[in-house]
């Protein structure tokens, strides 16, 4: 958001009003530009295999995929739905099994209590319900998850 609002914007606004665009910042050669991987999730029968791929301000963890792919990989996913999430041990950090619900909103989980749902985006995302569940899980971008039928 800040990027966008402090840096884009503004850039794109003189480029509008006809600043050179070599004014506007140095040129980067297109040569040493690299694309990034995309991670995926991948469906296996009873099992959607995923990974950290944002961690929000407030804690709240994106994941790889969407909604339809887990459920291909558990079934349908009813709201009150217990699954389980399972993060191996990663970058020095144990592994993590967490027994969490699919839910639609926040409110429909006991404050503190996790859940499993489709974000604004269409993404997978699992958070506390007024809480930070990256931080006491301990969950950073690229650490993997499995997340199957509790």
């Amino acid at each position: 958001s800040f990027h966008g609002r402090d840096i884009f914007s503004p850039s794109a606004a003189h480029l509008a009003m006809g600043t050179p665009f070599e004014e506007v910042g140095p040129t980067v050669p297109l040569d040493s530009l690299v694309r990034l991987a995309e991670v995926r999730a991948t469906v296996r029968d009873g099992v959607l295999e995923t990974a950290v791929v944002h961690v929000m301000v407030f804690g709240n963890v994106t994941l790889a995929g969407v909604p339809e792919e887990l459920v291909a990989a558990v079934g349908p996913l009813t709201p009150g739905r217990p699954l389980v999430i399972e993060f191996p041990a990663f970058d020095g950090r144990p592994a993590v099994r967490e027994r969490t619900t699919w839910e639609r909103t926040f409110g429909r989980v006991p404050i503190g209590a996790s859940l499993l749902m489709e974000d604004s985006e269409g993404d997978l995302e699992f958070a506390d319900n007024q809480g930070d569940a990256a931080t006491r899980l301990g969950l950073a971008v690229d650490r993997p998850a499995r997340i199957t039928a509790a």
